[in-house]
C-alpha cells in the first residue's frame, strides 16, 4: 500500500500535479489593482509573534502557476537591522508585521508566494508559506475623443489620453515622433495641445507616432466605448491645406479663352485688390490659413499701367493691391487689354497667378 502511494505521488510531480496542489493552496488574501500602478498585499499586514529572526522570501506568478519573478520590495517592521538590536537589548522575541509593494504591467490573474522563515524566543525554527491572489485590470479611457488619421496646416486642437484610475498627473508624458523614431515634441501631463505644432510649417508633409506614457511607459487601456484594449499609440498625418481660395476681379486664364473680353474699371478699388486664403474643410469645420507672400513680384503689360504693388495680411486673406496709374489710363483713347502675373512664396510653395482684363 505504501508503495502504490508513494507510485502516486510520483506520477503527479511528472503530470503537473506539485502545480495542482499549489494551486489548491487556501488564498489567504486578494487584491484588485491596475496595470502599472504599485498595489499592496495583503490589505492588512500580516502579524509574526514573538520572533527572534525572520526572513521573507516573495515569488510572483502567472494563472498557470509559472514563476514570473522574485518580488524584492517588502515592508518589514521593525526591519532586521531593527530586529537584532531589539532582541539583542530585551533578550526576548517581538511582533513582526510585513506587506509586500509591487507593479504588474499587464492584465490578468496572478499570485504572490510568501515563504517566511523563523526563529521564536524559544529558539524554536520553523517556516510557513501563504498564497495571495492578484487581479489586474487595465485602466478606461476618460474621454471619447480620438486621433485623427489626418490633421491639416493650421488646426487647432487638443487630445487628452487620461484614464479614470491613473490620477497622478504627474506620471503622464508624451512624446511625438517620426516614423524613423526621432522626437520631435514632448510634454508632460495627458493633455496634447496641437496649436504649436500644427502651425509649424517644417512639420508639414509627415507621419508621426504619437505615445502617451505613464510612469514613463506606453500603456494598454479599454476604450469605453467599445471596450476593446488599446495601447497608448496613435498615428497620424500633417498636410498641408488643401487648396488655396482667392477673390478679384480679373479674368483667369481660362475665364478669358472662353469669354475673350473681361471689363473692369481702375477707378474701382475693388480691381486693384488680389486676396489669397489657404482653407481646408475637415467635416463641417473650415480651417483657414493666411499664406505667406515672401518674394513677391508683380509685373503688368503694358507696364505703364503698374505704378507699385504692397502686400498685407488681414482678417485671415492675404491682400496684394496694385497701385494703379490713373492718369495714364487717361491717355487711352480705346479699350486696352491687360495682363497682370503675381507671384510669391508662401509657407509650402510658389504661387504664380496670370489674370487678364479689359480697361475702358
Amino acid at each position: 500500500m505504501k508503495t502504490n502511494l508513494l507510485k502516486f505521488i510520483f506520477i503527479l510531480i511528472f503530470l503537473g500535479g506539485a502545480d495542482l496542489l499549489f494551486s489548491q493552496q487556501k488564498i489567504r488574501d486578494s487584491v484588485v489593482a491596475i496595470a502599472h500602478e504599485y498595489f499592496i498585499v495583503p490589505e492588512f499586514p500580516e502579524i509574526a509573534l514573538n520572533l527572534m529572526e525572520i526572513d521573507i522570501a516573495a515569488e510572483l506568478f502567472n494563472d498557470k502557476m509559472e514563476k514570473i519573478r522574485d518580488i524584492k520590495n517588502i515592508t518589514q517592521k521593525p526591519s532586521k537591522e531593527d530586529l537584532k538590536k531589539i532582541t539583542q537589548k530585551t533578550n526576548r522575541g517581538t511582533t513582526v508585521s510585513y506587506r509586500m509593494i509591487d507593479m504588474i504591467e499587464e492584465k490578468g490573474v496572478y499570485f504572490i508566494k510568501t515563504t517566511v522563515k523563523y526563529r521564536d524566543e524559544k529558539n524554536n525554527r520553523g517556516s510557513y508559506s501563504d498564497l495571495y491572489k492578484v487581479i489586474i485590470n487595465y485602466p478606461t479611457f476618460a474621454s471619447l475623443n480620438k486621433i485623427d488619421p489626418t490633421y491639416y496646416y493650421g488646426e487647432k486642437g487638443t487630445f487628452s489620453f487620461a484614464t479614470r484610475e491613473y490620477s497622478d498627473y504627474q506620471k503622464y508624458s508624451y512624446r511625438i515622433k517620426l516614423e524613423n523614431g526621432t522626437v520631435v515634441d514632448s510634454g508632460s501631463g495627458p493633455i496634447i495641445n496641437f496649436d504649436r505644432f500644427f502651425m509649424n510649417p517644417a512639420n508639414v508633409g509627415k507621419k508621426y507616432i504619437i505615445e502617451g506614457l505613464y510612469g514613463g511607459k506606453t500603456f494598454k487601456f479599454i476604450d469605453p466605448k467599445t471596450n476593446d484594449i488599446i495601447e497608448s499609440i496613435w498615428n497620424f498625418f500633417l498636410s498641408k491645406p488643401q487648396g488655396i481660395s482667392e477673390i478679384n476681379a480679373w479674368a483667369t486664364e481660362a475665364d478669358w479663352e472662353k469669354a475673350k473680353v473681361w471689363y473692369i474699371g481702375i477707378d474701382n478699388s475693388f480691381s486693384s485688390m488680389f486676396q489669397f486664403m489657404y482653407t481646408s474643410q475637415k467635416g463641417n469645420n473650415y480651417i483657414t490659413v493666411t499664406p505667406d507672400a515672401r518674394n513677391l513680384s508683380v509685373t503688368c503689360d503694358p507696364p505703364q499701367l503698374l505704378k507699385d504693388y504692397s502686400a498685407r495680411p488681414s482678417g485671415g486673406w492675404l491682400f496684394i493691391e496694385m497701385n494703379f496709374n490713373k492718369e495714364w489710363v487717361k491717355t487711352l483713347k480705346n479699350d486696352t487689354d491687360v495682363t497682370i502675373t503675381i507671384s510669391f512664396q508662401t509657407q509650402f510653395e510658389r504661387i504664380v497667378r496670370t489674370y487678364r482684363a479689359t480697361i475702358f
